[in-house]
């Protein structure tokens, strides 16, 4: 599939030197992501274009209007990043492609699944509308799974093939998103097959999702579409994915994932099926070590040669999605190209290229700054049924003690882990000496539905006060982990009278809060002030908690059932492989 309209017959007049070209680079040093060289070369472009490589001191027969001397760098295609969630940066599309392409992204593949669990087809709409406010090459994708697991979790939305059909017939939907529920697909579940049918009736790109698959249940996976997958965990997980012909998107966040994620990337011969994500970016991060650069840099720090990264990153995860004229700097492919001082890639590029039109340099974005973006979804947070702190403590009825699950304990033995709370005034209560080694947690539905999950987690830290969010995964009901239901109270009604975000109250105020009025789920701001804000309120968290350290993504993944552990949704405690609720309280 070419991304790029063209005019073949101005590009080739230009290629032979009878027409002038829009640009050319020269004195660079040309990464070939075809044979794994790096050589002195000029690029000439032409409609966004490349028309011409140029080596051995070759010069063009016509001049271009434009010239841009490289000095010596290295030129290098621009990252596609083969899967993400824009909603996880905390930002808008329109304000998340001005932040990301400072640091050499060109293209990247979103599955829009977390404000299509909030607000359905008109979430996804949204984000393609915003989308194209911004200076990267955007697709989105139709989100697969909303809910993740239909009826051991509800969300603001359930799609079927009725509504994926809808979003294929989108411009810039390019195919189905990460198909999650991966026992459903290898068990031919009826939903997840006409799911998939409207992609393979279309032709399209089928996303995968499946950790821990191997043998019988990896193949039949395989075999019911999904031609990818980001999950992987270990050597023989990820090897035996690559023997069967999957595409690996490696999600490298750290050199220690670098490290055991390149044991499986390195032995045989060929690794074109290897590509690179992201999947969760937060603009605090991103700010401040980019976003797709900062695993390629980790890949390399630990050991893997810079152009074969680079080729991951870029020519593997076009190839992955069926462009032919993406990630790669070569005759008739889209000029995308970084110019970047060094290979390490700890850095902002020094130029960043979008088909042909420069469009960053040095961190710094060159077209109309980012700014508050429009949202018309309104308040999402609408939870019933919470009149006051008793609405966040778990009731006697009429017994002297509650055995209550601890719900991120005993999953690996298959052996549910109960602590017994006494009761006291009506409720049972965590006792005081255990305050931090336990703490309640409680999912709340924000859909209009009388829905709430309480139980008990097991050594988060908290000793006093309440963390709320309305960035839950996948459902993004509210997730509360809390010492002190009279905080957790003032918590979930902060975010509902600010339209949603992440929250820390203690001692019946709210001490920390992140406002994310887009469905709950995202700023309307732009990266800075999302980026100080966020960091603002997990420093502030962590001090308030005396924790060492707090990110927002040790509350919000905490609700995702389709992982192999217990997880409390706002219907029960969940075993999600096994399709089954736990009971949680006695």
């Amino acid at each position: 599939m070419n991304l790029v309209k063209k005019d073949r017959s101005r590009l080739t007049a230009a290629a032979m030197g009878r027409r002038s070209c829009d640009l050319s680079i020269e004195n660079g040093r040309l990464v070939n992501v075809f044979t794994g060289e790096i050589y002195d070369a000029a690029v000439d472009i032409l409609d966004g274009v490349v028309v011409r490589i140029r080596e051995r001191g070759e010069r063009p027969q016509l001049p271009s209007a434009h010239v841009i001397d490289a000095g010596g760098r290295y030129l290098v295609p621009g990252f596609v990043d083969t899967h993400l969630h824009v909603e996880s940066s905390l930002m808008v599309p329109e304000n998340f492609g001005k932040a990301v392409c400072v640091w050499g992204t060109t293209t990247v593949i979103a599955d829009p699944h977390e404000i299509a669990n909030v607000v359905g087809v008109e979430g996804v709409q949204y984000m393609l509308k915003s989308g194209k406010k911004q200076p990267i090459r955007l697709f989105q994708l139709a989100p697969s799974c909303i809910p993740s697991l239909p009826g051991l979790e509800e969300s603001g939305a359930v799609f079927g093939a009725e509504e994926i059909s809808r979003l294929l017939d989108e411009e810039d939907v390019m195919g189905i998103g990460e198909v999650m529920d991966y026992y459903g697909v290898s068990d031919d579940d009826k939903r997840m097959h006409d799911i998939i049918a409207e992609g393979d009736r279309r032709g399209c790109f089928i996303q995968g999702h499946a950790p821990t698959f191997t043998g019988d249940r990896l193949c039949a996976y395989i075999c019911g579409g999904p031609v990818s997958d980001h999950e992987c965990v270990g050597f023989d997980e990820l090897y035996a994915k690559r023997r069967m012909g999957m595409y690996i998107d490696l999600r490298v966040h750290s050199r220690e994932q670098a490290r055991y994620l390149m044991k499986a990337v390195e032995p045989g011969i060929f690794q074109d099926t290897v590509a690179m994500c992201t999947d969760d970016v937060n603009a605090y991060r991103l700010q401040r070590l980019g976003s797709l650069n900062r695993s390629v840099a980790d890949l390399i720090l630990e050991g893997m040669d810079p152009v074969k990264a680079i080729r991951s990153a870029t020519l593997n995860g076009a190839r992955e999605n069926g462009f032919s004229d993406v990630g790669a700097i070569a005759p008739a492919y889209s000029a995308d190209i970084q110019i970047v001082d060094d290979l390490s890639f700890e850095k902002y590029p020094h130029m960043v290229i979008m088909q042909g039109r420069l469009i960053a340099v040095d961190g710094e974005y060159l077209g109309a700054p980012a700014k508050k973006a429009d949202c018309s979804l309104g308040n999402t947070v609408n939870y019933v049924g919470i009149n006051g702190p008793d609405d966040f403590r778990i009731p006697a009825e009429g017994r002297p003690l509650r055995r209550v699950m601890v719900v991120n304990k005993g999953y690996e033995e298959n052996t549910p882990v109960y602590e017994d709370l006494f009761c006291e005034d009506g409720f049972a209560s965590i006792p005081e000496d255990r305050r931090g080694k336990l703490n309640y947690i409680c999912v709340l539905n924000r859909y209009g539905k009388a829905n709430k999950t309480i139980a008990l987690y097991g050594d988060f830290g908290l000793k006093k006060g309440a963390l709320a969010s309305s960035i839950g995964h996948d459902c993004h009901n509210i997730c509360i982990i809390y010492a002190d239901p009279e905080d957790a109270y003032v918590a979930v009604e902060a975010l509902r009278a600010c339209g949603g975000g992440v929250c820390y109250s203690e001692d019946g105020s709210v001490k920390a809060l992140l406002e994310l009025p887009v469905a709950g789920l995202m700023s309307d701001m732009p990266l800075d002030d999302v980026a100080k804000q966020c960091a603002e309120v997990e420093n502030e968290i962590a001090r308030q908690c005396g924790l060492e350290f707090f990110s927002i993504s040790m509350l919000i993944f905490c609700t995702l059932p389709v992982f192999e552990r217990y997880t409390p949704t706002d219907l029960g405690v969940v075993d999600g492989p096994r399709k089954k609720f736990v009971p949680h309280i006695f």
